[in-house]
């Protein structure tokens, strides 16, 4: 319920000594006076003393100077008070008042410095006076019950962040700021000792998770050991049941390679006999091969050389008859032409016969004087003669009208001017007509451009709205690939950095030697893992030296390449080459190459290098192995070298590859893995670039539209420039017109044209009657048309006759050339016959050659097959008599004693039996490192087979131990299992597998307790920091919550009053039309950390910002504003 201010009641208050009754108000009330008279601002200071405002809004230091100071009957004035009587729409009135009245109202009281409130006459204090005032929408702290001097200007000149002070101060969230931004700090160091104690618990949980990873991985490792000890056991025992296997069928075998020896030398002997024969009739296909092929060769040679020339000759006719049907085309023209003139000669003809016969017609039928027939006679004579008479007459004529011919004369020469002036004047005038249609045609064509650009201009513009849109997202994208791009470059850079440094020839790690070591004891590997060349330039040869070698396999010792080959034959694998350490031989460089380096030249000497001299190799105990595959070979720099020294064309330093070997070690690995790095990088970059090109080009879009418009303008000029070229051009045809009619009435006024007319019709009687006579005899009207006629028929006759004779001669040249083409055509054709019936003869030579050929490289491959047949049988034969030879009992003597020792060094706990034999000597089991330690330790018994007394020795003492096979899933009658060792191998290389991925921390066992406390305490003060964050943020949102309630119920009140407020203000009273006013928010969520937006648009104007408005338009908008927070 609103209501309105009724009366004010003051007593000395400020200029008003004693009581003093101001009212009472009506709705509109004014209080005037002169500057500086008191009391109109008193009025002011009066309503808000009462309403309870301070002592510094009211122009005072403090409450005593409200107090009248003037002179008084009782002395000077110790209090002062102000009642405010208060009507609401009920007419119920009420009074603040400080005293006790008999109306009620608002009153406070200002006595020694302190203040009293009553409202109705009882007393009050200050929160429940404010209360009862804020009830009646009356608030204290917004000051909305008075407009201010200075607050229409202050107002509208408020920035957003000043508008958010003002209304905080009006909502009264103003003083929940303190608390606010305490709790904040609150939450903030909260969220901050959280977030350190979430980091510490992950830190202590990622030590937790991998230290018990480390525990459980170390006591797998342990496991796994054990495993693998138990599996190279149960390896070694299979490999020596394996051995004693083949001991026992040793007999019967041994018998059976001795008959199969037999019968394979029997057969060798044949096939040796059929492998010569066959050598010999592959030789005889091979001569005849090459001379079929030296044959076809000369033939397609011929067939080459024909084509060539029958390709010429098809060229040359196919240009003959493109030059004869030109011709053709030509003289098919000129017999049109000569058939044109023959029929107009025709026509001329008969016309001259049919005035003959009219002539004719006329003697006889005519009676003529002698007079009449000599006219006439002349008459046929001057159609003869091509009316010679006639011109001799008119040339007569002439001489007796000379001097009216003169005068006719001079007057067309003074006419000359007036014509040429009148023939400028025409000619400018279509030449300005012809302009002008260019010019208009430029016009049409310039309004057709500008509808094309404004249409154009239109689509851009479209466009151009939507790229608009874009631009922001496009530079955001954009700082997106060009940070991506830095990054790539910046790994690209990292990346070739690494490939330049690289050390390829250290690659592989001891931990790898280590490895190998350990699951293959004996062998070294394959040849060309073992070295590396000196220098990067010898990389080429060093292959090709080593391609036939490149895969040998390096082993320590012969007894270990035997047991890798019977584990190849057991696995039915593809042969490979051992080379021993221990027993390869190798020749030396012979002296021979050695003098090459010093008797040579010093420049060829400088590029010669022994092969042996290139590489390194990784220990020097392989020396051997790479003297025998190397062996005397000599690495040249160049070709020219090679052979200036007489050397074989086969290695130099870049060479050719003569074998197909395994690509060397020292090109492999982390050199390919870092340059197929190189190229994703380098392929992502590129996508990267393009992106960015692309971003380009869609910004481009904008200069186009520019451009359009640009072009559209200039359309625009250029058509305003030819209008006004075009109204120029009109002017100037007006004005020639003028000049031209001026021109004909200066004509008309000298009298020219009737002079000349009357000196014509003088001659044109004078030539009439001399004439008469002739004209009446010949039977003419008009003697002009008369010798134009017989003139232009005479004329006609000869000019078709010269063209008729003119054409028959370029028709005789024709015809001739055409001949000739022919002639060259028909020579041509011949030609290409007997050439084309060479070609078919030579191709079928060529398809009986290519026949033959086939025929002879089909059998030569079936003798080839055969031929590889038979060196597979002979290899298989000799395989067989070397295995039948070299088969004897004491090689699997030397196996059992090599696999027995490799378990000593190994330390293979290998338990043994007493025999049958040894039963009688002793009673109990022993370990292997018991009974045959010393005689494995002893290094003269590494050979037993080179040794008799060493081998006697052994024997003895396999004879009296038997090795304990009861840990194997096996029994006496049991025959070995390849699957059986094949299964141990396989999970004995899983384990070593597992154990080479595991790396056990030996410390992490000790660690464990310590580290599993650290958690337990890391998550304790996670928890109590969470906790307190949580609670901190409860009482920070309730703060919040509330501070925004109390700032929104202003804002949303005063933004719902403000439009309607502001349209009452500016309503036009003619139009019933208002202004529009509306306030918005910068920050939705929490309003008051921004600013809000005043806005308004006054009746009949467009949209502007508060900036560009004018100061009254500020003003009423500003008034607005103070009446809705009134409201």
């Amino acid at each position: 319920m609103t209501g309105k201010l009724h009366k004010l009641e003051l007593e000395n208050f400020k200029s008003y000594q004693g009581v003093h009754v101001i009212g009472p108000f009506s709705n509109f009330t004014s209080i005037i006076g002169p500057n500086g008279a008191v009391g109109k601002s008193n009025i002011m200071d009066a309503i808000s003393f009462v309403l309870g405002l301070q002592s510094h809004l009211l122009r005072s230091q403090n409450f005593k100077d409200l107090i009248y100071k003037g002179a008084s009957p009782n002395g000077s004035c110790k209090f002062a008070s102000v009642s405010l009587y208060y009507e609401k729409e009920d007419m119920e009135m009420s009074i603040f008042c400080r005293r006790y009245r008999d109306i009620q109202g608002f009153h406070r009281v200002l006595s020694s410095g302190a203040t009293e409130y009553s409202i109705n006459r009882k007393v009050l204090s200050y929160s429940e006076y404010s209360s009862v005032l804020e009830s009646e929408n009356i608030l204290i702290r917004a000051k909305n019950f008075l407009v201010f001097q200075g607050d229409i200007e202050s107002i509208s000149s408020k920035s957003p962040k000043e508008l958010t002070k003002l209304f905080e101060q009006i909502s009264g969230s103003d003083p929940l700021k303190g608390d606010y931004e305490v709790y904040k700090a609150a939450v903030d160091s909260a969220l901050e000792t959280s977030n350190l104690a979430a980091n510490q618990r992950k830190l202590a949980a990622s030590e937790y998770r991998v230290a018990k990873e480390q525990k459980s991985e170390h006591s797998k490792y342990d496991n796994l050991l054990l495993q693998k000890d138990a599996l190279i056991k149960q390896q070694a025992l299979l490999s020596l049941f394996k051995i004693e296997s083949y001991i026992k069928a040793n007999v019967d075998k041994l018998t059976a390679l001795r008959l199969e020896k037999e019968s394979s030398e029997s057969s060798l002997a044949s096939e040796n006999e059929n492998l010569t024969h066959l050598k010999a009739r592959i030789s005889e296909l091979n001569l005849q091969t090459l001379s079929v092929e030296s044959d076809l060769a000369s033939v397609k040679s011929t067939m080459e050389k024909n084509d060539h020339k029958s390709s010429q000759i098809c060229a040359k006719a196919k240009s003959d008859a493109k030059k004869c049907a030109s011709l053709e085309q030509t003289l098919a023209s000129i017999a049109e032409d000569i058939q044109k003139s023959e029929q107009t000669i025709v026509r001329l003809h008969v016309e001259k016969d049919r005035l003959q016969s009219v002539l004719l017609a006329l003697e006889e039928t005519a009676n003529f004087e002698p007079k009449d027939r000599r006219l006439l006679a002349e008459y046929q004579s001057m159609y003869v003669w091509n009316t010679v008479l006639i011109l001799s007459r008119k040339e007569k004529v002439e001489r007796e009208l000379k001097k009216e011919m003169l005068e006719l004369e001079e007057l067309k020469s003074q006419r000359i001017p007036y014509d040429e002036q009148l023939e400028r004047s025409k000619r400018n005038i279509g030449q300005m007509e012809l302009t002008l249609e260019t010019y208009q045609t430029k016009q049409e064509k310039a309004v057709s451009f500008l509808k094309q650009a404004e249409k154009a201009l239109s689509e851009s513009t479209d466009k151009g709205n939507s790229i608009k849109n874009e631009l922001q997202t496009m530079e955001t994208e954009r700082i997106r690939l060009l940070e991506r791009e830095s990054a790539l470059t910046s790994e690209l850079r990292t990346t070739l950095q690494n490939m330049l440094s690289l050390n390829i020839h250290k690659q592989t790690s001891e931990r790898q030697k280590r490895s190998k070591k350990l699951l293959f004891p004996g062998v070294r590997g394959k040849l060309i893992d073992l070295c590396r060349p000196v220098h990067k330039r010898f990389e080429d040869a060093l292959g090709i030296i080593l391609s036939k070698n490149a895969n040998s396999i390096v082993v320590e010792r012969a007894s270990v390449a035997r047991d890798c080959i019977n584990f190849l034959k057991d696995q039915r694998a593809p042969p490979m080459t051992f080379i021993p350490i221990d027993s390869i031989s190798s020749k030396p460089v012979p002296e021979v190459v050695k003098g090459l380096f010093s008797h040579a030249n010093p420049l060829i000497r400088n590029g010669l290098k022994i092969a042996i001299d290139v590489i390194h190799m990784e220990t020097k105990d392989l020396y051997p192995a790479f003297m025998y595959a190397l062996g005397n070979t000599i690495v040249c720099d160049t070709l020219d070298i090679a052979r200036k020294i007489c050397y074989e064309m086969k290695i130099k330093t870049k060479g050719r590859l003569f074998w197909l070997a395994d690509q060397p070690r020292w090109q492999l690995s982390e050199y390919d893995a870092l340059n197929m790095q190189k190229d994703e990088l380098t392929a992502e970059l590129y996508q990267v670039q393009s992106e960015l090109n692309n971003l380009k080009d869609k910004n481009s879009l904008v200069l186009k539209l520019y451009e359009i418009e640009k072009y559209a303008q200039s359309c625009r000029a250029e058509i305003i420039t030819i209008q006004k070229d075009v109204e120029s051009i009109f002017a100037a045809i007006e004005e020639t017109k003028r000049l031209l009619a001026n021109t004909q009435r200066s004509l008309d006024e000298s009298g020219l044209d009737a002079r000349i007319a009357v000196l014509e019709q003088t001659v044109d009687k004078y030539r009439a009657k001399a004439f008469s006579e002739f004209c009446k005899a010949c039977n003419v009207t008009d003697l002009d048309i008369f010798e134009r006629d017989n003139l232009e028929e005479a004329q006609k006759i000869s000019y078709e006759g010269k063209s008729k004779s003119m054409l028959s001669a370029k028709v005789s040249d024709i015809v001739e050339q055409i001949s000739v083409s022919k002639a060259a055509i028909e020579s041509s054709s011949t030609c290409l016959s007997e050439l084309n019936a060479s070609k078919d003869l030579l191709a079928s030579e060529i398809k009986s050659y290519e026949e033959t050929l086939s025929s002879n490289k089909n059998q030569l491959r079936l003798f080839n097959s055969e031929l590889g047949q038979l060196r597979r049988k002979i290899e298989l034969f000799k395989q067989a008599i070397q295995s039948s030879n070299d088969f004897i009992f004491t090689e699997f003597l030397q196996d059992k004693y090599d696999a027995l020792r490799m378990c000593h060094l190994d330390n293979i706990d290998i338990s043994l039996i007493l025999s049958q034999k040894g039963k009688r000597q002793a009673k109990k089991s022993a370990t292997l490192s018991d009974h045959l330690g010393s005689f494995f330790d002893d290094d003269s018994t590494s050979k037993i087979l080179m040794d008799e007394a060493a081998k006697v020795k052994l024997i003895e003492l396999f004879s009296t131990f038997a090795i304990d096979f009861s840990p194997l899933p096996l029994n006496e009658n049991t025959e070995y299992d390849v699957e059986s060792e094949s299964r141990i191998k396989d999970s004995l290389a899983a384990v070593n597998d597992q154990l080479e991925s595991i790396r056990p921390n030996l410390q992490a066992s000790h660690k464990w307790d310590a580290i599993e406390s650290k958690m337990k305490a890391a998550t304790s003060s996670y928890d109590e920091a969470r906790n307190s964050y949580r609670s901190a943020l409860s009482e920070f949102y309730k703060i919040k919550q509330k501070r925004i309630d109390l700032f929104k119920k202003a804002f949303d009140h005063i933004s719902s009053k403000i439009d309607q407020i502001y349209k009452e203000l500016t309503m036009v009273s003619d139009l019933k039309i208002g202004g529009t006013a509306y306030l918005s928010l910068e920050n939705n969520d929490e309003p008051y950390l921004e600013g809000i937006r005043f806005n308004a648009m006054p009746p009949l104007k467009r949209f502007r910002d508060m900036e560009q408005l004018s100061g009254g338009e500020k003003s009423m908008a500003a008034l607005a504003l103070i009446f809705a927070i009134q409201r």
